[in-house]
């Protein structure tokens, strides 16, 4: 997995598509995904920090660390057999979960939240996608603790 930061997103002038460009953050490597048109403004909002969604983003976050969880990195899967997906991780009680979603919603989110953005690239369809019952899928080590000191509700407390 390589850790992405979202650089830009635009529309391509051959096709219409609407692109999302991420960056490699270890070697610069460029990324362009196609998005839908009508979330593109989702995160040109986030972006921007005029997001219209931060009481859901705010009460979905009250609610997971009420239940004693935390939200870690958002997983971008690209797979060129069956489509882009995404993933965020959800540890509550030592255990991690992987919970599937929108690939547009949980970019936003995690800009909304600060959370780290992953990549992965599934080369065959024999590997396994992100699923919530994924028992393999983990935080890379270096991020456990960092994740249980500095929750997203104790950012804000600063």
């Amino acid at each position: 997995m390589q850790r992405v930061s979202i650089t830009r997103l635009l529309r391509d002038r051959a096709s219409h598509e609407t692109v999302l460009i991420m960056e490699v953050l270890d070697n610069d490597e460029e990324l362009r995904v196609s998005v839908p048109c009508h979330k593109a403004g989702i995160l040109a909002l986030e972006a921007h920090g005029l997001n219209d969604r931060c009481p859901l983003y705010s009460i979905m976050l009250e609610c997971v660390a009420q239940l004693g969880g935390t939200f870690g990195p958002v997983v971008i899967t690209i797979d060129e057999m069956s489509g882009n997906g995404a993933a965020i991780s959800l540890t509550q009680d030592g255990r991690t979960r992987w919970v599937s979603a929108d690939l547009v919603e949980l970019i936003a989110l995690a800009l909304h939240l600060q959370l780290p953005i992953y990549l992965s690239t599934v080369v065959s369809r024999s590997s396994t996608a992100l699923d919530s019952d994924h028992p393999d899928l983990e935080i890379p080590s270096v991020f456990h603790e960092t994740f249980k000191e500095n929750t997203p509700a104790e950012r804000d407390e600063d």
